[in-house]
């Protein structure tokens, strides 16, 4: 997930033009481009998921192989992972689960209610106070100014007897 949200912050700085020496932290590039970390778009979409595959009938496949677990041993070979670098996808979710300090048949109850549910999952991963809205609006104007002279400063180098107004 790691090298998604690195990934996910450049692509933002080459959208913005930001480039080194004019750095800014991710925080300030996140609220300048009004967008989320990538990381909690992607958990809020995985409870989504999991809240439509909790309420699907009983006997449909989807529901079936999410609960589901292979008979036998396990062969001979990698052992499976107990970290929180998961393997599959039940195990991350889990983890996550874990994290929220719920159990999976609590999580399973709670998805029953649709509208509890997905109150509980937009709110999962909102970490925007009225504050930080307020100083996101703030850090966006000065990053605006500061993009303004960054690219006035290009263009005077490229056209040193250019006049910029």
């Amino acid at each position: 997930m790691r090298a998604l949200s690195s990934f996910h912050h450049n692509c933002l700085r080459q959208i913005c033009n930001i480039f080194w020496p004019n750095t800014i932290t991710n925080t300030i590039l996140l609220q300048m481009t009004n967008s989320k970390c990538i990381i909690d778009e992607v958990t809020q979409k995985r409870f989504r998921w999991l809240g439509h595959v909790l309420r699907m009938e009983g006997a449909s496949i989807t529901k079936t192989a999410l609960s589901w677990t292979p008979q036998g041993k396990r062969p001979v070979g990698r052992p499976k992972q107990k970290t929180k670098k998961s393997t599959t996808w039940r195990r991350t979710v889990e983890g996550e689960i874990k994290d929220l300090k719920m159990t999976w048949g609590e999580a399973e109850n709670k998805t029953k209610n649709r509208a509890e549910w997905r109150g509980r999952v937009s709110t999962l991963c909102s970490t925007w106070s009225e504050e930080d809205k307020y100083v996101s609006k703030v850090k966006a104007n000065y990053c605006s100014h500061l993009l303004f002279n960054i690219s006035n400063y290009r263009y005077i180098k490229l056209y040193p007897t250019a006049d910029i107004v």
